[in-house]
């Protein structure tokens, strides 16, 4: 058989096999997508314990709360020297060690994509990647003006589907995991755990 006729016709199967592969792919992308756009969209409230291994390696734990939109609380028990509580308009990074607040917009963290009123992973933010396994799905994004500027990746358990953790990844390529225990949503929280004080 000829050599070049054997060579064309590989070529070809492999861009059939592609094609085929890149068709599956994009409505498995977009379920994930759309489930996980869904799950936020759908919660009111969430709280639970958490776990952080920050990128030298040491561990942090402590309660996350979560109000939409805009509000949420991470509350360091150990280490316990520092508050994270956004009121829905700044976030106070509180150092109890320091004893010295200090404020960022809102706009400024890394996860208010899913703090907004409805959840929608376009126009301010771009899908970067999706990876579907047994158990978990994973979704990353990015801002789409300045991509390079670190991602957000949400890995959601698939059954029952909730979030367990994310991944911060900065600009520089270091990773902070947070994993969330025994999540629940759409449960009463009080007001004032959006709201600062030292004590």
């Amino acid at each position: 058989m000829n050599k070049v006729y054997i060579v064309i016709t590989s070529l070809l199967f492999a861009s059939i096999i592609s094609l085929v592969n890149d068709c599956k792919a994009k409505p498995q992308k977009a379920n994930i997508v759309r489930s996980a756009e869904d799950y936020f969209n759908n919660m009111k409230t969430l709280k639970s314990k958490f776990v952080q291994i920050n990128p030298d390696g040491s561990t942090s734990k402590g309660d996350f709360f979560l109000q939409r939109p805009g509000k949420f609380r991470l509350d360091y028990t150990n280490p316990d020297n520092l508050l994270l509580v956004s009121d829905g308009v700044k976030v106070t990074n509180y150092d109890k060690d320091l004893d010295a607040p200090t404020y960022l917009p809102i706009e400024s963290v890394p996860a208010y994509v899913l703090l907004t009123k409805d959840v929608n992973f376009s126009g301010d933010v771009t899908v970067t990647e999706t990876i579907h396994e047994d158990h978990y799905v994973y979704l990353s994004l990015a801002k789409t003006d300045d991509p390079q500027n670190g991602s957000l990746t949400l890995v959601f358990q698939k059954n029952p589907y909730k979030l367990k953790k994310w991944i911060v990844t900065d600009a520089d390529g270091n990773k902070t995991l947070v994993e969330l225990t025994n999540p629940q949503i759409n449960v009463k929280l009080e007001s004032d755990l959006f709201k600062f004080s030292k004590y």
